[in-house]
């Protein structure tokens, strides 16, 4: 009889905890909901300054809040097959929900529609920006793509996108040609590789499969991709596949995962070190990874580069010239400003040499175990964002699926702050753009970055493996 009580009473705790679990789901599948209910206001052509701006921006914010709480909950619940399929029907749901709504103060998608229509028709998405159309072979394609020609943003531009990126959007346009649920189809296929990839690294990891819900139901990612449209999620699957590859001892693999990973965005190529590392000592298998990346890299990216005008890059323009969102980095050129007449482009050199020499400083001795690894690689990653002058919500997709191994309490605010970004497009309907980029950007930013400097001070905090069992 003690013994049945005993394990009564260690079922009731897991008991609720599930409950809580199951409650946050709820409340987040909630906010999916509303969210496109509400997404139609936002229509291209509307008057945002009369659109639910602030509802949108509270609603999200208020999806980061309910998501915090699942880092320490994940720890104490009950793992089974039913807990599991509730996780991950519940992110699926969220998705779901989002199909069909309209992108709520996003317009980059019209660059993906177009671009993937013009590689599927056998053309050259470097070759003319869209401002130059008229009058060319692509005028008919043009006209056939109608508004989605016509909305397309930095007109003057060619695209920024490499080419294993204008592969996938000429996927999506064979799945649903100029429509944006096609793109949703390419993304909830890259998603769910992504978590079964996550899933396969828990288990590696003897981790419970719980923590996949860390990446699964993040509002950042559903609400950004789903209804934002933005295509970052594409990378994570290579992303993840690399990291798998490291920790089986497969660096090949993870130098071709990365290399591929730079044909969607050109960061990943800042990791290679990490899958290099194991390889200094052994020069034939060393020489084969360099070559396999140089290789796959001249397929991939060389193109962009090859093909396209420098008088109308798109790459060029983004490199030198874009700034939003930054916040570390506006402290950095003002700084800068008060010796050299060239600040901005002598921020940016220093931000490159601190991000080539960090895996380099991190690497220089062998990491004890793939903890150490993930660690350090995350690290990489989040001084990638913080230092970038540009600093987009979805650009934190790229450390989102790291942190269901390494759960970094101040990553995790992070994410759920970000959409304060949004509130931008409220100011600068009203001419008041300034007083978001000097002030109200810093609320982002200060509360995760006070965390991180607490947390070494903390004898339980981010550093503390992860529990292996519950």
């Amino acid at each position: 009889m003690p013994n049945a009580c005993a394990a009564e009473s260690a079922v009731k705790p897991g008991i609720r905890f599930a409950a809580a679990a199951l409650a946050l789901g709820a409340g987040l599948v909630a906010i999916a909901f509303v969210i496109a209910l509400i997404s139609q206001p936002f229509y291209y052509d509307v008057d945002f300054s009369r659109a639910p701006i602030l509802a949108f921006t509270g609603l999200f914010v208020g999806a980061g809040t309910i998501y915090l709480p699942l880092a320490w909950l994940v720890p104490r619940l009950p793992i089974s097959p039913y807990t599991l399929a509730t996780m991950l029907l519940i992110g699926l749901l969220m998705r779901a929900l989002l199909f069909g709504s309209y992108p709520v103060l996003e317009i980059d998608y019209y660059r993906y529609l177009w671009d993937g229509a013009v590689l599927a028709n056998g053309f050259n998405p470097y070759a003319l920006p869209p401002a130059q159309v008229p009058g060319s072979e692509l005028e008919s394609l043009a006209m056939q793509a109608g508004l989605v020609f016509e909305r397309i943003n930095y007109r003057e531009l060619s695209s920024i996108y490499p080419p294993l990126a204008q592969l996938l959007f000429a996927l999506a346009h064979w799945l649903e040609p100029w429509q944006a649920d096609g793109l949703r189809y390419l993304y909830l296929l890259a998603d769910g590789m992504a978590l079964l990839l996550i899933l396969s690294i828990l288990r590696r990891l003897g981790l419970s499969p719980l923590w996949s819900c860390i990446y699964w139901w993040n509002p950042l990612l559903v609400i950004l991709t789903y209804n934002g449209l933005h295509m970052d999620l594409l990378l994570l699957p290579l992303l993840m596949l690399a990291l798998q590859s490291m920790i089986v001892q497969r660096p090949l693999v993870a130098c071709g995962a990365l290399t591929l990973a730079a044909g969607i965005k050109l960061w990943p190529l800042l990791l290679l070190p990490f899958a290099l590392r194991g390889l200094l000592t052994r020069r034939r298998p060393l020489a084969m990874a360099i070559g396999s990346v140089v290789t796959i890299g001249s397929v991939g990216i060389l193109p962009m580069l090859l093909f396209g005008s420098a008088d109308h890059s798109g790459l060029a323009a983004f490199s030198q010239h874009w700034q939003r969102n930054s916040a570390l980095f506006t402290q950095l050129v003002g700084l800068l400003s008060l010796y050299s007449d060239a600040a901005e482009i002598h921020a940016r050199l220093l931000v490159a040499l601190i991000l080539v020499l960090l895996p380099c400083y991190l690497l220089r001795r062998e990491p004890a175990d793939a903890s150490q690894l993930i660690r350090w690689i995350t690290i990489t990653i989040a001084a990638l964002f913080l230092l970038s002058p540009v600093q987009l919500p979805w650009y934190c997709l790229w450390f989102l699926p790291w942190l269901c191994f390494y759960p970094q309490p101040a990553l995790l605010l992070l994410c759920a702050l970000m959409p304060i970004y949004f509130l931008r497009f409220y100011f600068d309907f009203r001419g008041e753009a300034a007083l978001f980029d000097h002030g109200i950007v810093w609320l982002q930013y200060l509360p995760p970055l006070a965390l991180l400097l607490l947390l070494p001070r903390n004898r339980r905090g981010a550093t503390e493996p992860l529990p292996r069992h519950v």
